[in-house]
C-alpha cells in the first residue's frame, strides 16, 4: 500500500516530466526557426505558417515578422494571414510591407483595414499613412467610422496625410493595449 504522501510525490514526478516534455518541444521549435533565420531559409519560414503546430506556425510569424528585406514580401503577406497568433504577428508582418514602398505590398495592408483586430487595424492606418498610400484612400476613409477610438483617429490622420494637409495632428495615442489573440 503507497502512503498519502507519496501519492503527492508521484504525482508532482510526473507533473515535472510533462512539464519538460512541453518544454522541450518549445525549445526544438525555437531551434528550428532561429536556424532558418540565421541561414535566410525564408521559403522554409514561409511554410511553417501554416503549420499545425501553434507554437512552430508563431515563432515562425515573428521571426518573418521582424526579418527585413525586400525577398521577404511573399513572406510579409503571409504573414498578415497567420492565424491563432497575436495580433501583433500580423500588424509588424503588414508594417514591413509598407515599408518596402512597393505598389503590390500595399493591397495586403489595404485589406487589414478591415481586420477583427483594432490593433491591427490600427497599424495599418498608421502605415497607410505613414506611407501616403493613395490606393488606401476608400478604406481609410471608411475606417474613419471605425467602432475603436484609436483606429479612428489613425485613420483620420491618414486620409490628412492622403490629402497633403499641413493640419493633420498626429494622434497622441500608440498602439493599442495588449489583447489575447482572437479565436
Amino acid at each position: 500500500m503507497i502512503r498519502p504522501a507519496t501519492h503527492w510525490l508521484v504525482l508532482a514526478l510526473l507533473v515535472a516530466v510533462l512539464l519538460s516534455a512541453c518544454r522541450s518541444a518549445q525549445e526544438e521549435n525555437a531551434s528550428i526557426v532561429g536556424a532558418l533565420v540565421r541561414d535566410r531559409e525564408v521559403a522554409e519560414l514561409q511554410s511553417l505558417l501554416t503549420h499545425e503546430t501553434m507554437d512552430l506556425r508563431c515563432r515562425a510569424a515573428k521571426a518573418i515578422a521582424w526579418m527585413e528585406g525586400p525577398e521577404l514580401q511573399s513572406a510579409h503577406i503571409a504573414g498578415t494571414q497567420v492565424k491563432n497568433c497575436h495580433w501583433k504577428l500580423r500588424a509588424e508582418a503588414a508594417w514591413r510591407l509598407a515599408e518596402s514602398g512597393q505598389s503590390a505590398a500595399m493591397d495586403p495592408v489595404i485589406a487589414l483595414l478591415q481586420d477583427h483586430e483594432p490593433g491591427v487595424r490600427w497599424n495599418a492606418a498608421r502605415a497607410l499613412g505613414r506611407h501616403r498610400e493613395d490606393r488606401a484612400r476608400d478604406g481609410l476613409a471608411a475606417c474613419e467610422q471605425d467602432p475603436n477610438p484609436d483606429v479612428r483617429e489613425w485613420c483620420v490622420w491618414a486620409v490628412c496625410r492622403l490629402n497633403k494637409s499641413k493640419a493633420c495632428v498626429r494622434p497622441k495615442n500608440g498602439p493599442i493595449p495588449n489583447t489575447p489573440p482572437a479565436q
